[in-house]
């Protein structure tokens, strides 16, 4: 069994024909893209525990972090902690200050007006300055058994849109950005779920992009 579960889950991931690239290990793609730079990270509280598991992680990968969120209470907690962060709207984004890298985990879905953020964001980048965003994939494996059941899918109230990797890329380059990288990432499921990702990477459960500003 671990032979099976190892055959189907290389720690590299696959290229495919559309080329999208899988990958499995969303930590390390992280922490390679923010190690010893200067780090803005928004949306950083977020709404689960994992939200502030990745803030944590790249506040110790990056030279400097910020992070930034519309959530004051969490906000002063984290604060309360040593954390550096502010209490602000992402799309009223003023810090007076240009990053490295905007880091936007699970966040573009939660917004009104995504494409004003990137336009944010992209005041708030150094010249040739990056952008890392994740979110959801709509087409993840667990909706598609769902919605074939006849199962009620389940969607976090907060969450204003759905994108996909074309929708996302054609976000950015009108907000001004170069994409350099698209891929899909599986992480945290069954060997069997990653075993049949691995035949059809469209079915991962987060979409990553990567561009330039």
């Amino acid at each position: 069994m671990n032979f099976i579960k190892s055959f189907f889950k290389p720690e590299g991931g696959w290229e495919g024909d559309s080329g999208f690239r899988l990958i499995f290990d969303k930590s390390s793609f992280i922490s390679e893209l923010v190690e010893g730079r200067d780090v803005l990270d928004c949306g950083c509280v977020g709404d689960r525990d994992e939200d502030l598991l990745v803030h944590e992680l790249i506040r110790s990968k990056a030279g400097s972090c910020v992070g930034v969120d519309v959530n004051e209470g969490k906000i002063r907690g984290l604060k309360a902690r040593g954390f550096d962060v502010l209490c602000q709207d992402v799309e009223k984004l003023d810090l007076k200050k240009k990053f490295d890298v905007v880091f936007a985990g699970e966040l573009l879905e939660h917004l009104n007006d995504s494409g004003l953020f990137l336009e944010k964001a992209r005041e708030h980048l150094k010249k040739d300055g990056r952008i890392l965003l994740t979110t959801p994939n709509p087409y993840y494996l667990t909706m598609i058994f769902r919605n074939l059941l006849g199962i009620r899918v389940l969607v976090n109230p907060e969450h204003t849109c759905w994108f996909t990797p074309e929708t996302l890329k054609t976000l950015l380059e009108k907000a001004g950005f170069t994409v350099e990288q698209t891929l899909y990432c599986q992480h945290k499921s069954r060997w069997w779920i990653n075993w049949l990702v691995g035949f059809r990477k469209n079915l991962a459960r987060t979409i990553i992009a990567v561009a330039k500003r």
